[in-house]
């Protein structure tokens, strides 16, 4: 019985995956990839005829073959996620430390399955298998030096493939891995040639990753990453993406900020101090000198927020091993803040999954005339919602009001239905000439009265 307690935090949080999956709206990202490989080969996807971050070659194929099964729903989007959900566990357990009853063990299991990164679990994007098959890769790198078997390495260089194919920044953990492979076991590499030929299996992964990295580069810098390692940059980036900034009143984001990294700061202090510094730490520092050699060689960007879930895992993984130390209690502290965010960031994502969404407002849109304005940083859904499911009847007027709000406002006025933020209207006359019909995630819509 006590063999399969350890998986209840898995199947509790699964549980409130899967709700999402089902239920939650075309997010964002996912609409976007849709609609952008429609009508698109299997060749300009892999070769980035859709030039942008958001082409995750794996995933867009994925979308590219349900699409020709005619799937509408976007669970079913959804479901390769869902599964890597289990690869992730799988190799999170065994990674861990043989000692699990450990309270170590009990806290960084729990906190690996409520990190900002999880949601995409749910999610029809790449990062859900690049997550699950980096776990992977980290654990058949280290099983070989314990075992010595070349099934291993095989395994290695495909999880570790895999990864970096899923989400381009992922090839950065493997390059590190495969580098600090080289310093330990290049007495075993001499001695066994086929761990060269396994070696050589990564060598197209990694060139066709630098080659359609260099495509996204140029095509979509803006959202590729940063030129900056610390002040708005990765690691700020990270710690920014980890206390929900996107989601938090500023007083209360900075006060979350200074509790996680105050914490955090002690906890790795004392690791290093009592020396117990695993391989993962390793890990961490050399994918950070890939990353800056990177920047300087070839001008990539240094990634951001979950592009560098890697580095989170990496942590975590860190401290499960680092029970019985002196003075434990600050990991604990540490561990208990972060188990504390990991519990409102998946709240706050459940909340707004089953809450009213975009086709509430098409579907009532489409009974009252069939015409609608929306304005700000629309969803891209609201066109894939319209067309899957209303076959384009739904006039849509998008009005983008970026320089002058009043533009819009003027513009609105004569509207029927409006779909827009509530800020841009907060206080405006606007408001007494039209009924709120539904509000969600910062959204609202009004009928005219």
């Amino acid at each position: 019985m006590r063999q399969y307690k350890k998986h209840l935090p898995a199947i509790l949080v699964f549980a409130l995956l899967l709700i999402s999956a089902v239920f939650a709206e075309w997010q964002y990202d996912e609409a976007w990839t849709y609609q952008k490989i429609e009508g698109l080969s299997v060749y300009d996807i892999v070769s980035y005829k859709f030039n942008i971050a958001n082409n995750h070659v794996l995933n867009s194929l994925y979308f590219y073959l349900l699409q020709h099964i005619g799937a509408i729903h976007p669970f079913f989007y959804r479901l390769i996620s869902l599964a890597a959900f289990w690869v992730y566990w799988i190799f999170l357990n065994k990674l861990m430390p043989a000692k699990q009853d450990s309270t170590q063990f009990r806290f960084a299991a729990v906190l690996l399955l409520l990190m900002p990164y999880m949601i995409y679990f749910a999610q029809g994007r790449g990062y859900a298998v690049a997550i699950a098959s980096f776990t992977a890769s980290l654990y058949y790198y280290k099983s070989y030096a314990a075992n010595k078997s070349l099934r291993e390495v095989y395994y290695f260089m495909l999880s570790g493939s895999i990864a970096s194919l899923a989400i381009f920044s992922f090839s950065i953990p493997f390059m590190a891995m495969l580098g600090l492979f080289v310093l330990r076991q290049y007495k075993s590499i001499i001695a066994e040639k086929r761990i060269i030929l396994a070696f050589a299996l990564a060598v197209p992964v990694l060139a066709y990753v630098y080659t359609m990295g260099k495509v996204i580069n140029t095509a979509d810098a803006h959202i590729i990453g940063t030129n900056w390692l610390f002040k708005n940059g990765m690691f700020s980036g990270m710690i920014s993406y980890m206390c929900l900034a996107d989601w938090l009143p500023l007083f209360v984001f900075k006060v979350v900020k200074l509790l996680y990294l105050g914490s955090l700061m002690l906890a790795v202090g004392m690791m290093v101090y009592r020396r117990k510094v695993q391989d993962e730490v390793l890990i961490f520092v050399f994918s950070v000198f890939v990353m800056i050699g990177l920047h300087y060689l070839f001008n990539a960007k240094y990634p951001m927020y979950r592009g560098v879930s890697y580095l989170i895992i990496l942590l975590y993984l860190a401290m499960s091993a680092a029970d019985g130390i002196k003075k434990a209690w600050l990991l604990r502290l540490h561990m208990l803040i972060a188990f504390g965010i990991g519990i409102i960031n998946l709240g706050i994502n459940l909340r707004d999954d089953i809450g009213r969404n975009t086709e509430d407002v098409l579907s009532y849109a489409e009974k009252h005339g069939g015409y609608l304005t929306v304005s700000d940083n629309f969803n891209p859904n609201i066109y894939l919602y319209n067309k899957l499911y209303h076959h384009n009847d739904i006039t849509i007027t998008h009005f983008e009001a970026v320089d002058d709000d009043s533009l819009f406002l003027k513009y609105a006025d004569s509207s029927a239905m409006i779909l827009c933020s509530r800020s841009l209207i907060a206080g405006q006359d606007i408001q007494k000439k039209y009924n709120e019909i539904y509000s969600f995630k910062g959204k609202v819509f009004l009928r005219k009265k």
